[in-house]
């Protein structure tokens, strides 16, 4: 049996000097920590294939994270933050959710949830081709399930896709640690190079430095 777990005895502080804010700009020369032989060193990631034998065996998440993070104001101002967790309706196959016209609902973490009680409207402008289309969505919170809502999400342009609008409405979810704003470098260093699915809410953090 575990022992009870005290969070304040593994808290500590992480000064904002030790948070890299921003990637480096060459992938493979983020640190490598190597544990082997009872003896802690460091490396390179461009080194890593000098620490695998010919048992080891490396998995790649080939999932690309998505815009999950929507930004919305209720009628009185509120700010609301709606962070797509899981497709609900019309399918649960994470593929295919993108693909949906109309309506969707979405399990969601709400930040500020109490302040969203009516329906939230908000118009989107997509870019189709050489012309753009713009829409009306809105986003409806349903009951709650476990810690999270279903968000329901209805739109009055049927050739529009669910993934066309939230490409450009929604925001790269990048980690609370990292206090900024998604700007438009993390559409492509917030990705592994070999991303190609649509359908995570979060980078594979290790990914990020092959």
């Amino acid at each position: 049996m575990l022992p009870n777990i005290i969070l304040s005895d593994i808290d500590y502080a992480l000064p904002n000097d030790k948070i890299a804010f921003f990637p480096l700009e060459d992938r493979d020369q983020s640190k490598l920590l190597i544990y082997k032989d009872n003896t802690i060193t460091d490396a390179n990631f461009v080194h890593l294939a000098d620490f695998l034998d010919g048992n080891c065996a490396l998995v790649f998440n080939n999932s690309k994270v998505i815009h999950a993070r929507l930004l919305l104001q209720n009628r009185f101002g509120a700010h609301i933050e709606v962070f797509l967790l899981e497709p609900v309706y019309p399918t649960r196959d994470i593929a295919s959710a993108f693909s949906q016209t109309g309506v969707v609902a979405w399990k969601c973490f709400i930040g500020n949830a109490k302040k969203f009680r009516d329906a939230i409207a908000f118009e989107v402008k997509v870019s189709r081709g050489e012309g753009e289309a713009d829409i009306t969505i809105t986003a409806e919170k349903g009951d709650r399930v476990g810690d999270a809502f279903l968000v329901t999400f209805m739109w009055d342009d049927e050739t529009v896709t669910f993934a066309e609008w939230l490409d450009a409405y929604g925001k790269l979810p990048l980690p609370p640690y990292i206090r900024r704003d998604a700007n438009a470098a993390d559409e492509v260093r917030y990705q592994t190079i070999y991303a190609q699915q649509k359908g995570s809410v979060a980078a594979p953090t290790a990914g990020l430095h092959l």
